[in-house]
């Protein structure tokens, strides 16, 4: 097994598109160690042991557009450690032991259009970390330890598509959070400590079309929650603390056609609380309290 890549490794193999090193025991990559593959895709690293990213990639390869490094054991990512590498797409780190994040952890990768930090230990988002990925369009936070999230957190993703945010531990989502996602179509808010949402909730993104919020501590739909949500077409609500649907509960929801509520205490809905669900065609409210 491979342990450390040295800078003239690879010398002569300007024509090579795709590198597979996964699974590896590398634990050191010297500066200029892909310099001479110009012609480089996609490079393959996950599996090693790279507590610490700084000039592996200092000098490229510019051509690169694919880079996983995920199960890497990586704790620390130096400022700018990717910025040479500006025409990258797909840059995963799910799986490792990252703590914190900023700015300059992404800059240069104005290209990048996903982006994995799933499973890591990320506590907080800086404002504005995010601003330099305005290509951005999958983004995955899954599995973190983030408690809350602000207006500034998803600044400058003005294309994103795909944010997954589910079994972290947050309790509140500030009035206008996802405002600036205007192209958000999907929205994962499963497994985290939510105890209520309401129409400022979701404001902005009107795009959307799923929306998971479960397996949190949620106790009631104010009238006009989802109202905004004109395009929504699966709505999981499972696995919350809601006793009583409202007639106002669904009110905007035109084009829903599943919904899903069980497990969530339910032991009293109102007359007419779907009337307006015309297009609905998969209802589950399962394991309630009806009687």
């Amino acid at each position: 097994m491979l342990v450390n890549i040295s800078s003239d490794m690879y010398v002569g193999l300007q024509n090579l598109m795709y590198l597979d090193l996964s699974y590896n025991r590398i634990s050191k990559i010297a500066s200029g160690s892909f310099k001479d593959m110009t012609s480089l895709n996609s490079l393959y690293l996950h599996g090693n042991n790279l507590p610490n990213i700084t000039v592996e990639f200092s000098s490229g390869p510019i051509s690169l557009q694919t880079l996983l490094l995920w199960n890497s054991k990586i704790v620390n990512i130096a400022p700018g450690a990717f910025s040479n590498l500006t025409y990258l797409k797909t840059l995963d780190l799910w799986g490792n032991s990252i703590s914190s994040i900023s700015s300059d952890t992404f800059k240069g990768l104005g290209q990048l259009g996903t982006l994995y930090l799933g499973y890591n230990q990320i506590s907080s988002i800086p404002p504005g970390t995010f601003n330099n990925l305005s290509s951005l369009y999958e983004l995955d936070l899954w599995g973190n330890r983030i408690s809350s999230i602000s207006s500034d957190t998803f600044k400058g993703l003005g294309r994103l598509g795909l944010l997954y945010l589910g079994n972290n531990r947050i309790s509140s989502i500030a009035p206008g959070t996802f405002s600036s996602l205007t192209y958000l179509y999907t929205l994962y808010l499963d497994g985290n400590s939510l105890t209520s949402i309401s129409p400022d909730t979701f404001a902005g993104v009107g795009n959307l079309q799923y929306l998971s919020v479960g397996y949190n501590q949620i106790s009631g739909i104010p009238p006009g929650t989802f109202s905004s949500l004109t395009l929504l077409r699966g709505l999981d609500i499972h696995g919350n603390n809601i006793s009583t649907i409202t007639v106002d509960a669904f009110y905007g929801l035109k084009n829903l056609g599943s919904l899903y509520f069980a497990s969530s205490n339910i032991s009293n809905i109102a007359p007419g609380a779907f009337s307006s669900l015309t297009l609905l065609l998969d209802l589950d409210i399962s394991m309630n309290n009806l009687s």
